[in-house]
Order: structure tokens, then C-alpha cells, then sequence
């Protein structure tokens, strides 16, 4: 049965039909077979009736060119079956728990993950609407579930007990991986095919009574207005099989759905039968799960609608309207990705993550993209956004005939129970720049649907200085990372706080952020004169001499203990790799320390190191950016000196000689190597600069 019913009538009004204020907001109406669920009060159990009306999946869902088979089953496609046997709910109400688990299931083996049975258990247990084990739920719940992190779990982990009621505590070692991307899908036939093609298996509903079942071929058909009160998944179908009449009516055309139950397989054709495409419910609403997310890269979310959409509001059709939400993460965290509902198919989305309370510093700003279905869907964030604090995410959402595309969770005390936010954190505009509060304190009791999930960085092992890497001279060492890294108190960094540092000078950084994640190495110098040469990621580093060797200096603030001995952000216009050339003055037998960081604003990325001795002979004390222009081009002026170029590799081996007015640019010298070139001036004079031609 069903809990006491709480609401009221006026709620009951507010949300039964289109609702426009004074700020011509306007909100979709409820599913009115929920409204009446609701309100009833005979005792129901099995599937809930979704809170507002799935709209009609569009035409256009095929591949160009696509056409379906007669017949299709995922249990065998070419000898391979998605598919596990039917399990038993033993009691009534979990079904919908069983249908859902089971898709998820078929759509990981789909992905090549074959991990056995997923429990229903964390479904029926866990879901934090109001209704107990017996009592029922839908799919929507499931993946309101779902996107709280709460499963899929292994069965083995939650193992299915029809009379245990308590949500055990799990983590994440009991899930395979999270799963979104859920496509809602109804009253098309093609689509629903599609779906189960890609995916292996869809969620989907039924109005289930024995008198419409046929025994003898195991058919069903249902063609009457009684609610759905069961639900079932989907693997496969046959275009050609006829549904037999059982005295109430038969389908116009033969076709059926291949249906997996949930009561064993001592049912029907071993636990499956055959529903008419003409049944009033069986596959004209639909859930598919087409995304598998590796749990390792996500840790936690931060949402208000924690059960989901149940409406939506918005302004006016092919205009946008915004929605804005405000989360404080409680360490360091990184974004990893934004969750949002979409109500209509083809609702263009784009959004924003900015840091902080305001809109002064944006972090992140997404493609404009079409979503195909309406559903639930994570979109990952690749860019290192790290928050510590306030963030912000704006969604932009826009439908060419649809207004009210904002999706919104309703609180309705006997489905979800819904907790609304007080004002301050949740905000919708149709401008994107005047915002309307919402919130149970303000006339728009409801909250966003818009989720952030993030991970908490591991740093690396070199994150700090005490731990910086040893490394040897002339050896190139690859796969580092400064994902992750922090930045120690008192670190040292080198001048960039000002809009005149160069990005190519060899003593300072560019005016992009300054210090975000480094990493450090250190080596015993052997020689003199070296290059540093940073390849793999944006990145800025700059090399420390410090008294004793002494890696605490390094953070100790105190600047008489260290000293900068050169840095450099980008080696030439066309090469954002650091580099560091010619630095010379080294002790032999001194440690160095060198400090790698993300550049433009806390890059992120692979990178590999190579410290080179440069032999003493081709040494010079002419500092390289007083010869070459930004480009890594000899100046004019130098060119009008030169009478002729030697170049060298690093061992001091002569590998050509250029005449006077050469370009370096457009000789045919080695790429990506560190050369040694040796300006002879027609005055008798030179000089020798280190030079990596791109």
C-alpha cells in the first residue's frame, strides 16, 4: 500500500496544468495517472506511474541507412548472449528494481564486461523515495539512484533478500563501475529496436494480468487504460510472431517484444514471453543505459534534486533559459564531470563552471551539444578544473518548439519527499544575467536537476620538494604527470606577477596563473653548463640552487637560503614546451632542483625530462634571448653581423655550416633536438647560443 496521503489541493492544482507567474515562468504539467496514483487510496503495489508525461521520442533515430532485422535477440547474437536468466522477486514491488538491474547488466556485457548479476537489493533498499520493498518504484528512481553514486552493485556484494528492508552501507569495491547517459525513449518502435541493438537490453512497463496472457504460445496483449503495475525489460523482438486472441481483442499486425520477467524462469517461455508491439505500455516508455563510467574517476556529487526530475519549467520556446546552481566542496577536489536531466528530445545544451560565489573567474566552458533523448546524462570534464570552495554551474538549455526545457525535482511528500533548498544556492533567468531565486523560502519551491561529480587527486609521488625525483644527465625520462599536484606553502616560484614577463625570456614565467602544480626533480650536476628540456604538456619549470642542498629551503620563505638560477614558460611562439638553455655556472657535485608546473592556468599532462651536459668547449656566456627573436629566429641585427653559422650537437660534434643570411627556420637541421649554434661575426668576434629547432 501506499503512504498516508500529505499533500494538498492546492498543490495538486498548482502542478495539474500549466502554471505562468507575473515572470512569465512556466512550468510542464504533471503526469496525470501519477497525480491520480497519488491520490488514490486503494492499496497498489508493482510499478509507479513516472511524475510527468515522457514525450514522444521523434522520428530520425536510425543511422543514415540503418535498417533492423525481422527478428533480433540479445540472448543470441552470433552465439553471443548479453543476457543472464531471469531472477525470482519472490515478493510483489521490486520488480522495477530486477527490470533495472537487469538492463544495466546487458549494457555492461554489451561494453565487453562480463561481471555477473547486479543486485536489485540496493535498488529496493536504497532509493530514498517513500516507498518500502513491497510497495514498488519505476525506473525514473533507479536512475535518480544511480546518478547519487548509490550502485549498480554486484549481487554478490548486496546479495537479494525479499525480506531484508535496511540499506547496508557499500562502497565503492562493491560496484563494477556507475552507470548514465539513460535515454528515455517513447512510442517508437525504431528507436526502442536501436537501443536494444547498442545497449542489449531496455527497461519498460506493463499493465499485467493473467486473463490477457496466453499460456500456450506465452503471448501477451494489453490494449486497455488500467495503470501499469509491473515492470520488465526488453531483449529482443520478432516482426512476425501473432499474438493468438484470448476474447479481448487482437493486435491490427503481428510483431512482439521479447520479454524478460522477473518471476524466474518457471515462467513463460523460461522466464520470457512475447508482448504484442501493440500493447498499451510495453515498450511506448522506454529506459536504455548506454554509459558505463570507470568508478576510479569519480568520488563524489553534489546535488539538491537527489530523486530526480519531475517537471519542468521554463520561458519561451527556441529562446533559452538558464539555470544556475551553487556547491561547496568540503577539500580540494577536481570536476569531472557536470549531470543534467533533459526533459524534451533535442534540447541544445551548454554550460559553465565557474570558481567562486561570483562570475569573476570562469573555469570551464562546454560545446554547444544536442541531446537525442530526453534522460540523464554526465558530460566529462577534461580540462584540470580544481575547486577548493564555491562553483558555480550554469546550464543553458534551448528547444526549437518546447518552453519549458529547466528540469526541476517537485517535492511531493508521498513519491519522493523531496527536500527543497532555501534560496541562495539555485537561480533560473531567461537572460542568463538576471537571475530569479529559488528555494522553500521563495514562490518557486523546487530544485535543479544539475549535478557535480568530482574526484579527489591522488598527488604524485614528487608533489613536494622534500620528495622531488633524482635524475641522471643525458637520459630522457618519460611519463611524469603533474595531475593531481598542490602547491606547499611558501613553495618558491619564480617572477611572472606582471603583464611584462615574457613567456620566452630563461628568467621568468608567463603572466597565466603563476604556481598551480608542480612537481620537482633534482640531479648532482656533472658538468658546468645544461639543458633542461621539458616535451609533453604546457607546462612552465624553472631550476633552484639551494644552500646545502637542503630541500626545505625550498619552502622555507626564507630567500637567503636559495636562488633562482633560470625559468622559462614556452620555448618559442610555436613551442609551448619548456625549455631551459645554456644555464651555466653549475658546481660539480652541487644538487639542483628543478620545478615543473602547469602552465595556462594549471595545464595538466604527460611530460618527459632531459637534463644535458653541454661540453665546455662550445660553452658561451651570451644569453640566447638577446640573439633570437620570440620565434626562435636570428634578430636582424645579428643577421647583418654573421659571416658564417657552425652548428653543433650537444657532444660538440660539427654537423653543418650555414653561410651568412641563413634562417635556422628553414635549414635542414635535425627537429626537435638541442643544437649548439655558433654565430662567427665578420668582425672576428662569435658567440654560441643552445637553439631546439620545432
Amino acid at each position: 500500500m501506499k503512504p498516508l496521503r500529505l499533500f494538498t489541493i492546492s498543490l495538486l492544482l498548482l502542478f495539474t496544468g500549466y502554471f505562468v507567474n507575473s515572470q512569465n515562468i512556466g512550468i510542464q504539467k504533471n503526469n496525470p495517472d501519477f497525480l491520480e496514483y497519488l491520490s488514490s487510496e486503494e492499496i497498489q503495489t508493482g510499478y509507479v506511474p513516472l511524475p510527468f508525461e515522457m514525450p514522444t521520442t521523434p522520428v530520425g533515430t536510425k543511422r543514415s541507412g540503418e535498417s533492423f532485422p525481422s527478428q533480433f535477440d540479445s540472448r543470441n547474437v552470433n552465439g553471443t548472449s548479453y543476457i543472464l536468466a531471469p531472477r525470482n522477486q519472490v515478493i510483489t514491488g521490486p520488480c522495477w528494481a530486477f527490470a533495472a538491474t537487469d538492463v544495466v547488466q546487458a549494457s555492461f556485457y554489451k561494453k565487453g564486461y562480463q561481471e555477473g548479476y547486479l543486485s536489485p537489493q540496493l535498488l529496493t533498499n536504497c532509493h530514498n523515495f517513500v516507498y518500502t520493498k513491497t510497495q514498488g518504484g519505476n525506473s525514473l528512481m533507479a536512475v535518480a539512484t544511480f546518478a547519487r553514486l548509490v550502485g549498480p552493485a554486484f549481487e554478490n556484494a548486496v546479495p537479494y533478500d525479499a525480506n531484508e528492508t535496511a540499506c547496508i552501507t557499500t562502497t565503492k569495491e562493491d560496484f563494477p563501475a556507475f552507470v548514465s547517459n539513460v535515454h528515455m525513449i517513447n512510442n517508437n518502435i525504431d528507436a526502442v529496436k536501436k537501443a536494444i541493438i547498442d545497449n542489449g537490453s531496455v527497461a519498460t512497463k506493463m499493465f499485467y494480468d493473467v486473463a490477457y496472457y496466453n499460456s500456450a504460445d506465452k503471448t501477451y496483449f494489453y490494449n486497455g487504460a488500467a495503470n501499469e503495475n509491473h515492470g520488465i525489460s526488453i531483449v529482443g523482438w520478432n516482426d512476425n510472431m501473432v499474438v493468438a486472441d484470448k476474447g479481448y481483442g487482437t493486435p491490427s499486425a503481428s510483431g512482439v517484444w521479447i520479454v524478460k520477467n522477473t518471476w524466474g524462469t518457471g515462467f513463460g517461455d523460461g522466464g520470457y514471453f512475447y508482448v504484442s508491439y501493440e500493447d498499451t505500455y510495453v515498450g511506448k516508455e522506454v529506459f536504455a543505459f548506454t554509459k558505463r563510467i570507470d568508478k576510479n574517476t569519480i568520488d563524489k556529487v553534489y546535488q539538491y534534486a537527489q530523486h530526480g526530475m519531475t517537471s519542468s519549467v521554463g520561458y519561451t520556446a527556441n529562446e533559452p533559459s538558464y539555470g544556475r546552481i551553487k556547491f561547496t566542496t568540503t577539500e580540494r577536489e577536481k570536476i569531472a564531470a557536470v549531470g543534467l536531466y533533459t526533459y524534451h528530445p533535442n534540447t541544445e545544451i551548454t554550460f559553465w563552471i565557474y570558481e567562486g560565489a561570483d562570475f569573476s573567474k570562469l573555469r570551464y566552458t562546454s560545446e554547444a551539444e544536442v541531446i537525442q533523448y530526453g534522460g540523464y546524462y554526465t558530460i566529462d570534464i577534461t580540462a584540470p578544473i580544481y575547486i577548493t570552495g564555491d562553483f558555480q554551474v550554469i546550464v543553458r538549455y534551448k528547444h526549437s518548439t518546447e518552453a519549458y526545457t529547466i528540469p526541476i525535482e517537485q517535492n511531493f511528500p508521498d513519491y519522493n519527499n523531496a527536500t527543497i533548498q532555501n534560496s541562495g544556492v539555485q537561480w533560473i533567468s531567461s537572460s542568463g544575467s538576471s537571475w530569479i531565486p529559488l528555494g522553500v523560502d521563495t514562490s518557486f519551491k523546487f530544485n535543479l536537476c544539475i549535478n557535480a561529480y568530482t574526484s579527489i587527486p591522488n598527488p604524485p609521488a614528487n608533489d613536494n620538494v622534500q620528495d622531488a625525483v633524482l635524475l641522471n644527465t643525458n637520459t630522457v625520462y618519460e611519463n611524469f604527470t603533474n595531475a593531481g599536484a598542490t602547491v606547499q606553502a611558501n613553495e618558491v616560484v619564480p617572477p611572472y606577477n606582471n603583464e611584462e614577463a615574457s613567456c620566452y625570456t630563461q628568467n621568468s614565467w608567463c603572466y597565466e596563473g603563476g604556481l598551480q602544480n608542480s612537481v620537482w626533480f633534482k640531479f648532482v650536476a656533472t658538468n658546468s653548463v645544461v639543458n633542461i628540456i621539458t616535451e609533453g604538456f604546457d607546462n612552465q619549470i624553472a631550476l633552484w640552487k639551494s644552500n646545502d642542498d637542503n630541500a626545505e629551503n625550498l619552502i622555507s620563505g626564507n630567500t637567503s637560503t636559495y636562488q633562482l638560477l633560470a625559468a622559462n614558460d614556452d620555448a618559442s611562439v610555436s613551442n609551448a614546451f619548456a625549455s631551459l638553455y645554456n644555464v651555466q655556472g653549475l658546481q660539480v657535485g652541487k644538487t639542483y632542483f628543478i620545478q615543473v608546473d602547469g602552465s595556462a592556468n594549471g595545464a595538466e599532462g604527460i611530460f618527459s625530462i632531459e637534463i644535458q651536459d653541454i661540453p665546455t668547449s662550445i660553452n658561451s656566456t651570451t644569453h640566447a634571448s638577446t640573439l633570437l627573436t620570440p620565434e626562435g629566429e636570428l634578430t636582424q641585427e645579428i643577421k647583418d653581423k654573421v659571416n658564417y653559422i657552425e652548428v653543433f650537437d650537444v657532444s660538440g660534434r660539427l654537423l653543418q655550416i650555414l653561410p651568412k643570411n641563413s634562417s635556422l627556420s628553414n635549414s635542414k637541421l635535425p627537429k626537435q633536438q638541442v643544437l649548439i649554434i655558433k654565430l662567427h661575426y665578420a668582425d672576428g668576434g662569435s658567440d654560441t647560443i643552445s637553439w631546439l629547432q620545432n
